[in-house]
């Protein structure tokens, strides 16, 4: 095989009379960086986790920052001196707990709050999913999130940060009876298990 040439799927595909011209390497890179593919690839991945419809009614909600090849580089008055680093994409993603299955996405800036995307993907994976309970961690704690998934007829397990109190705190009757109210009282007296 040593003196062999390998031959790429598209030449040969080109060279049997399947496609008229072999595309650059690049094509499919160019591609991915149009906005308009964006909307198609998340149908994609909202479409592929229709099959576990019946599976999965339980849903967690993070995200993951992803490098890209891009360098950015400024000067750093402190240092002296040009700096670069890679310049960064973030991944705001809801999945089923289960069988990990990713039922909405939404792609980002690295500089997004993680927090502002939570209502947008529990409101997507709705429209295909029942949702039970939607977990997250301490940086998705906030009333209106805690309310977006309340309104889904699903139980907010959004993890409390540790400074968290409530508005009336010497004053017990002034505390209104919301989910938020409800689940900082669960979170408080059941902290492990939560």
């Amino acid at each position: 095989m040593s003196g062999r040439r390998f031959i790429s799927d598209l030449t040969d595909a080109h060279s049997k009379g399947y496609i008229a011209k072999v595309p650059h390497f690049n094509s499919i890179f160019n591609y991915l960086e149009m906005p308009e593919l964006t909307p198609v690839l998340v149908g994609l991945i909202m479409e592929s986790s229709l099959p576990l419809k019946a599976v999965e009614t339980d849903f967690a909600v993070d995200s993951t920052g992803f490098g890209s090849s891009r360098l950015t580089n400024w000067y750093s008055t402190k240092y002296g001196d040009v700096l670069d680093r890679r310049d960064w994409v973030k991944a705001h993603v809801c999945w089923g707990v289960k069988t990990n299955i990713v039922t909405a996405i939404r792609v980002t800036e690295l500089s997004a709050h993680d927090a502002t995307f939570l209502p947008e993907l529990v409101q997507a994976t709705s429209r295909n999913f029942t949702i039970a309970e939607v977990s997250a961690d301490k940086g998705y704690s906030s009333r209106a999130n805690t309310d977006a998934i309340g309104a889904l007829g699903a139980t907010p397990y959004l993890a409390f940060k540790r400074n968290t109190r409530l508005e009336a705190r010497y004053k017990p009757e002034r505390v209104k009876d919301t989910l938020w109210t409800r689940m900082y009282h669960l979170y408080s007296f059941q902290r492990e298990s939560f």
